[in-house]
C-alpha cells in the first residue's frame, strides 16, 4: 500500500491479482497456521534442535531480509543502483513483499526452533542461489556497463548464501539419519 503507482499503471485486474495474494500471504496464512497449532495441542515438541550456528544464520538471515524488504518498499531507486542492472519499481515491489514472507518465516524458525520443521528454509537457498547466480550469465544484455564491482559483490553475497545454508544442511545429516533410525 505504500507504493502503489507501479500497479495502478497496470491493468486492475493485475493489481487485483498482487492485492488478493497479498491478502493470503500476510493475513489468511498465519491465521491458518495459529488455527492448525492450537487444533493439535499448542506448540510442537523439539525432534531435533536448531544448532548455535543455525540460529545464528537465520538471525543474520532474518536482519538481511528485513532490510532488504523495507529498502526495496521504500528505496527502490537506491537499491536498483547497487545491483548490476536495473530494477523497476513494480519487480522491487514484489521482491520487497518476498524478503517481508521470508523476514516473517525466519522468525517463526527462531521461536519454532525445530530443524525438522525449519528444514525447508535452508534446502530453499542452495537452488535459489544457484538460479540467481545464472541470472547475470544469462541476460547479460541486461546488465548495465560499468558494474564488474556491483557484479563481483553480488556473486560473493549470493555464493556465501548458497554455502552457508549448504554447510548447515549437511551438518544436520547425521541427527536426521539418528532421528530416523530411532522413530523407526
Amino acid at each position: 500500500f505504500f507504493f502503489l503507482d507501479p500497479y495502478l499503471a497496470h491493468p486492475w485486474y493485475h493489481f487485483a491479482y498482487w492485492l488478493s495474494m497479498y491478502f493470503v500471504l500476510f493475513f489468511v496464512a498465519p491465521c491458518i497456521f495459529i488455527v492448525y497449532e492450537r487444533r493439535h495441542g499448542g506448540r510442537l515438541p523439539v525432534q531435533i534442535p536448531l544448532t548455535k550456528a543455525a540460529r545464528l544464520l537465520v538471525g543474520v538471515s532474518l536482519i538481511i531480509s528485513l532490510v532488504c524488504s523495507l529498502s526495496l518498499f521504500f528505496r527502490v531507486d537506491e537499491v536498483s543502483q547497487a545491483l548490476p542492472w536495473t530494477l523497476p519499481s513494480l519487480v522491487g515491489g514484489l521482491i520487497g513483499v518476498l524478503f517481508a514472507t521470508h523476514t516473517a518465516a525466519f522468525a517463526w524458525a527462531l521461536w519454532d526452533g525445530d530443524w525438522l520443521r525449519v528444514r525447508p528454509m535452508f534446502w530453499q537457498a542452495p537452488p535459489t542461489g544457484v538460479l540467481l547466480i545464472l541470472l547475470p550469465l544469462i541476460h547479460g544484455a541486461d546488465l548495465r556497463p560499468d558494474t564488474d564491482t556491483a557484479q563481483a559483490l553480488y556473486y560473493i553475497v549470493i555464493g556465501s548464501v548458497v554455502l552457508a545454508n549448504l554447510g548447515i544442511i549437511l551438518s544436520y545429516r547425521p541427527a536426521e539419519l539418528a532421528y530416523a533410525s530411532h522413530v523407526q
